[in-house]
């Protein structure tokens, strides 16, 4: 489950973290009119989910070979639903880090600020 939800984010499916940003750049693209880039992050998302389905169904929906049993032992699972949950919560709570990018996108376009916060003046 945590690998499909991991594939989710990838692709832009929301509620998760891919979502906001993949919804900001599309917003961006509507802004600026360039509906060539739109159509791409739109191509790319549709891909991306096909190609993490297929993924899936291929480890994970096959019968498991002869003599072959693979369970998750003690914390091997503790990592990726560390990761899933920030997906999760990252696609809840983006807008702090949204303003923080915005912020940061500003300051590298007006180097002025950037030269007074290191030179004082």
């Amino acid at each position: 489950g945590l690998y499909f939800i991991g594939g989710l984010a990838l692709a832009g499916v929301p509620p998760l973290n891919g979502f906001i940003s993949k919804l900001a750049l599309a917003q961006s693209g509507v802004e600026a009119n360039d509906w060539v880039t739109l159509g791409l992050i739109v191509g790319a998302s549709i891909l991306t989910l096909i190609y993490m389905s297929r993924t899936w169904q291929h480890i994970f929906q096959r019968a498991p070979e002869e003599g072959v049993k693979a369970k998750p032992t003690g914390d091997s699972q503790l990592a990726p639903a560390l990761l899933i949950a920030g997906c999760v919560f990252l696609g809840f709570y983006a807008q702090p880090l949204l303003d923080l990018a915005t912020r940061a996108v500003t300051q590298i376009g007006n180097p002025q600020v950037y030269i007074q916060a290191v030179f004082g003046g």
